[in-house]
Order: structure tokens, then C-alpha cells, then sequence
């Protein structure tokens, strides 16, 4: 699964990105298999990520 987030969304720390421009997304990517049929809720949990409000 791959999920993009823009970054006018987005406010990184400082030295994760090369610069401090808000031209870099951020994209969460993660895998995960189904064997048996039926219907599914995944939920992802991202730690040290906060949500403004």
C-alpha cells in the first residue's frame, strides 16, 4: 500500500528533510498479505507523528 500526503499537509523537524522548503511529501509506504477470503479493517499506526488541530 502506498499513500501520498502533499506537503502544503505537512510539517517536518528540523534535519529530516535537506531543506526547510515545504517542497517535500511525505509518503508512508507498508505491506501486508491476505490468505483467506473475507472482509478486512487494517489500521495503521504511525509512531511520532502528531495531528494538528
Amino acid at each position: 500500500m502506498y499513500y501520498r500526503i502533499p506537503s502544503q499537509f505537512v510539517t517536518l523537524d528540523p534535519g529530516v528533510a535537506p531543506t526547510g522548503e515545504a517542497i517535500y511529501n511525505v509518503n508512508p509506504r507498508f505491506a501486508f498479505r491476505l490468505l483467506v477470503v473475507g472482509t478486512y479493517e487494517v489500521t495503521i499506526r504511525i509512531p511520532k507523528v502528531s495531528r494538528k488541530a
